[in-house]
């Protein structure tokens, strides 16, 4: 093995996208990756691309309506009882970040990983790659008038940053989207499209290992900087290179503690199930905002995704109450049979920083490790975008947004003390 290599702990979209940008490069890059039963979401997701989510998730409005969807139990945020010290200070830290400061921070980094997702997407689709990418908009869908009303702030600042959004009646919907029921209306977001996850997954793998990315099965146990470069133990033996790119999920706080850095990451639960049968599917991407669910029409059937549980890293059960609720809570919405067919269910966990922006940067502890994480719902839409910024802070390339805004050392110390003992009651 060469010890001039990269190696990237993750094989995740992140670490995969990663390693095909280097690889691309000419730098020698090696994979390494637990597999199953460590998973995060790259391969079972909604498949949303969304370069219009420009507004981080901790806004200003996003508190309130955090814990009105924990009282309701409604899935859209809740929390699993077995966290407590980690879940207290990510919520503190989570209401301290939703002001306008953090939005107005987040904008240009946030639209800076799209513009170059986008770019990585039409540069597979030129090459010949298949990943049922489709552009042409997304459209969220309100069943209920004071929340289709409610949402127009949210628009106008989206407008503001240079988000093109259309609004469509509930006459104007139907006609786009013959299949839904009871509508009050929606938004298209123009420039937003779908694709399946899994197929970007493997088609970035097979463009990384052309280019001489190797992978390894293993799992890490320690991150060992030494006077020459970086080792890392594994169950597979010990593995040196130059320096070392952790985009492990949310295992990454985990890896990088022994290097005394504290990373306020946590896992956000997912779910999702396939439903196959339809005999009409959504054209476009849809985003059920009052029912807490993103749809999507794939190649394999259609996809209905939803639910943000905060919980630990080892959570990786899928209750049959949870797959059944999504199918239940779109049928009405979606015109469902009642004899449509759900496969593929599946539960994966997201990596959640709290002040809603991915942790992409150098160590301070040591600059030859670097922390590509925290992506929250917005690995896909995001992940080729973020390979190309790795690559270029790496190999010393420019790029048109500030990484630095990303940065793992931008988080604080914060008292979670009262917040704690209120929580928990």
């Amino acid at each position: 093995m060469s010890t001039d290599q990269i190696i990237i702990i993750g094989a995740g979209i992140v670490g995969t996208s990663i390693a095909a940008s280097l690889s691309r490069r000419g730098v020698p890059v090696l994979v390494v990756d637990a597999g199953e039963p460590l998973y995060g979401t790259s391969s079972a997701n909604a498949g949303h691309f969304v370069p219009s989510h420009v507004l981080a998730f901790a806004a200003p409005g996003m508190v309130e309506a955090g814990f009105r969807s924990w009282r309701n139990r409604d899935g859209a945020f809740a929390l699993n009882p077995s966290l407590r010290r980690d879940g207290a200070e990510w919520l503190a830290r989570f209401v301290s970040a939703c002001t306008d400061e953090n939005v107005v921070k987040a904008a240009p980094a946030l639209r800076g990983l799209f513009d170059l997702t986008r770019q990585q997407l039409e540069r597979l689709v030129s090459a010949g790659a298949d990943f049922d990418f489709q552009s042409g908009g997304l459209i969220q869908v309100f069943t209920e008038q004071s929340s289709l009303d409610g949402a127009r702030h949210e628009i106008d600042v989206m407008r503001g940053l240079g988000v093109e959004v259309d609004e469509l009646s509930s006459d104007q919907l139907l006609a786009a989207e013959p299949t839904l029921r009871g509508v009050a209306g929606g938004f298209r977001l123009v420039n937003d499209g779908r694709l399946d996850p899994a197929l970007l997954l493997s088609g970035l793998k097979t463009e990384a290992i052309a280019h001489g990315a190797q992978y390894v099965s293993a799992s890490v146990r320690e991150i060992r900087p030494t006077s020459t470069g970086v080792n890392v133990v594994t169950t597979a033996g010990t593995m040196s290179g130059a320096q070392v790119v952790v985009a492990a999920g949310v295992w990454t706080p985990a890896l990088v503690a022994s290097l005394g850095v504290r990373l306020p990451i946590i896992a956000a639960k997912g779910y999702s199930v396939t439903v196959t049968g339809v005999a009409n599917e959504p054209r476009l991407p849809l985003l059920l905002v009052d029912q807490r669910l993103a749809v999507t029409a794939m190649s394999r059937g259609l996809r209905i995704t939803g639910r943000y549980e905060l919980t630990n890293s080892s959570d990786r059960s899928i209750p049959p109450t949870r797959v059944a609720a999504l199918v239940e809570l779109a049928r009405p919405v979606l015109g469902l049979a009642a004899d449509v067919v759900t496969a593929e269910p599946w539960s994966g966990l997201r990596p959640a920083s709290p002040d809603g922006l991915p942790v992409i940067g150098r160590l301070a502890s040591d600059d030859r490790v670097l922390v590509c994480a925290g992506h929250g719902m917005l690995g896909t839409a995001s992940g080729p975008g973020t390979g190309e910024a790795v690559a270029s802070v790496i190999c010393g390339e420019s790029l048109a947004f500030d990484v630095a805004a990303l940065s793992p050392e931008r988080f604080g110390s914060i008292d979670v003390r009262g917040l704690g003992r209120g929580f928990r009651r």
